[in-house]
Order: C-alpha cells, then sequence, then structure tokens
C-alpha cells in the first residue's frame, strides 16, 4: 500500500471527526443549563478518555498480533458504529427559518471580546501538553526508554485513565464547593506538576514510572478547568456556540500539529527537550487560569448563571 494513499485516508478520517468532535459537547450545551452542562460534561469527558485509556493498551495487542493493518480494521469498525449510532440516537432539531450564511466576519465579536480570547488561550495551552505527549510518547517509550510494545500501552493508557475517572468524581461534586476556590486548587497542581517536569527534564531521567507520574499529576489538574471553564466558554457568548467550539478545536490542533513538529525535530532520544516543550505550555496555562480567575467579568457570569438556575 502507498504510504501517500494511507496519508489521504488518514485526511479524510480527520475530515470525519471534526463534525463529532464538535457536535457532542454543542448537543449538551444546546440542551441543558450550564449547571446542568458542567456535569454532563465531566461524564462524558470520562467516558471518552476511558476510550483513551483503553485504546493504547488494545492498540498495541492489536498491533502485536496483527500488525498495523489490525488497528485500522478495528479503526472502520468502530466508525461503523458510530454511523449507526448517529442515525438513531441524535436528535433532529427544526431548522431555522433564516439560515446564516457562510462568513468569517461571523468570528470578530469573538476575537473582540478579551474575557473570552482569556478563555480560550487557557483552555487550548491546557489541552495541548497532554495531545504533545500523547504524540511523541511511542517514539520516547519504546525507542528511547525501552519499553515493550506490549507495555507501552499501560504507561499512555493511565494518564488517560486517571482523568476519566477524575473528571467523573468531581463532575459527582462540583456543584458542592466554590468554583473560583476549585480552580486556585487546580492551578496549584499546574504549578506542581510545573516544578516535577521540569526537575524530572533537567536532571534527564530516564525512568518510564517517574515521567508518567509527572504526567498523571499534571492531568489530574486538568480535570477540574475542563469541567468548569469548558461549559463557560461556550455560554459566554450563546448565539455563537458553535463558532466557539470550532475556534477552540481549530486552534487546539494546529497548535498541538506545530507543537509536536517541534518536539520531532528537538528530540534526542530522550525526555528533556519534551520537557522543556511541556513545561513552557503548563507555565503559560497557569498564567492565564490566574487571570481568568481574577477576571471579575468571567466569574460573575459563572456566579450570575449559576445562582439564577439555583433559583429556577
Amino acid at each position: 500500500m502507498s504510504y501517500y494513499f494511507l496519508l489521504v485516508g488518514r485526511f479524510l478520517q480527520g475530515i470525519g471527526i471534526a463534525a463529532p468532535a464538535i457536535l457532542s459537547f454543542l448537543i449538551i450545551a444546546d440542551s441543558y443549563p450550564l449547571k446542568k452542562q458542567q456535569y454532563l460534561m465531566a461524564m462524558l469527558n470520562g467516558c471518552m478518555n476511558v476510550s483513551v485509556a483503553a485504546a493504547p493498551v488494545i492498540g498495541s495487542y492489536v498491533a502485536l498480533y496483527f500488525h498495523w493493518q489490525g488497528n485500522f480494521m478495528v479503526l472502520l469498525f468502530l466508525g461503523l458504529i458510530v454511523l449507526v449510532m448517529t442515525l438513531f440516537f441524535i436528535p433532529q432539531y427544526k431548522l431555522p427559518d433564516v439560515k446564516e450564511t457562510l462568513s468569517f466576519r461571523g468570528y470578530i465579536p469573538l476575537f473582540q471580546s478579551k474575557p473570552l480570547m482569556l478563555l480560550v488561550t487557557h483552555i487550548v495551552f491546557m489541552a495541548v501538553p497532554y495531545w504533545i505527549f500523547v504524540g511523541i510518547s511511542p517514539l520516547l517509550y519504546m525507542k528511547g526508554l525501552g519499553v515493550s510494545l506490549a507495555h507501552f500501552g499501560y504507561y499512555q493508557g493511565i494518564i488517560a485513565l486517571i482523568f476519566a475517572l477524575g473528571s467523573v468524581l468531581f463532575g459527582l461534586i462540583i456543584h458542592e464547593y466554590e468554583q473560583k476556590n476549585i480552580l486556585y486548587v487546580a492551578n496549584g497542581i499546574f504549578i506542581a506538576s510545573f516544578m516535577m517536569i521540569a526537575v524530572i527534564a533537567f536532571f534527564n531521567s530516564m525512568n518510564p514510572m517517574l515521567i508518567t507520574f509527572a504526567l498523571i499529576f499534571f492531568s489530574v489538574g486538568q480535570v477540574i478547568p475542563c469541567t468548569i471553564l469548558y461549559p463557560l466558554c461556550l455560554n459566554f457568548m450563546p448565539e455563537a456556540k458553535g463558532k466557539i467550539a470550532a475556534v477552540l478545536q481549530v486552534a487546539r490542533l494546529i497548535l498541538t500539529a506545530l507543537s509536536l513538529q517541534l518536539t520531532g525535530f528537538l528530540y534526542q532520544g530522550s525526555f528533556q527537550m519534551i520537557g522543556v516543550i511541556l513545561c513552557g505550555f503548563i507555565f503559560v496555562a497557569s498564567i492565564t487560569l490566574f487571570f481568568v480567575i481574577q477576571n471579575r467579568t468571567l466569574m460573575n457570569f459563572s456566579q450570575g448563571v449559576t445562582d439564577n438556575q439555583t433559583d429556577l
């Protein structure tokens, strides 16, 4: 099979994933109030990341016994399941009488809103480190650190599993605590994970368990702002939820692609340069989260919406 033919197939696969990646969260955002959205999106993140945790474990064994073609057959089977579930379970909505024209001008108000752009910046910089690590981890673990293919999935999968369990547990207790205080806790975890990764990178540790533990710690910190701030971001301009979701996805994917390219270029067979790049993103995520917490417009909006829904 031609390598370029494979690239074209992966390109088409990416186009197919684009819509459900945005719509899954938008359906929740359009159907429920903010308080309920935070709970349901936490559950959705939990379910998604259980799958992400299981995927490298299952994928490594599929590749071990059926080679790389086996994983593409699994993807085909899962795609058919998604198609069937979409046809039978996704609710249908009446289209609006006045259809919005396809124009980039509709995005201008989003970029003019400083609070919204602050939220978007934080969410993107918070999400990218995980995907950089996922992208480079097969090379790091198996070639750089000597982890076998049979065991690689466990190292990568445990990070997603911890995030999934954290999302589910936090979704159950999110409204029992002051959200501003919880965000401060998340920022403290970011700072601690930054220090751990920086120390590991400085000493250029080759211990896969130590590296995995540091990324697990960062993943725990991600749970809180993901659950609280993503729904807040979508609802900040209710009439533009779809555009906001699209901006978040495009910014995350482009920045992830560019960062992976840079990481691959600088990679020298160890965690050191990977850790430096991850620390850069975590530093920006921590700084932007601090400004999000200090932004009265965002915190008042969050508190006001939650209070109104409680009264109702």
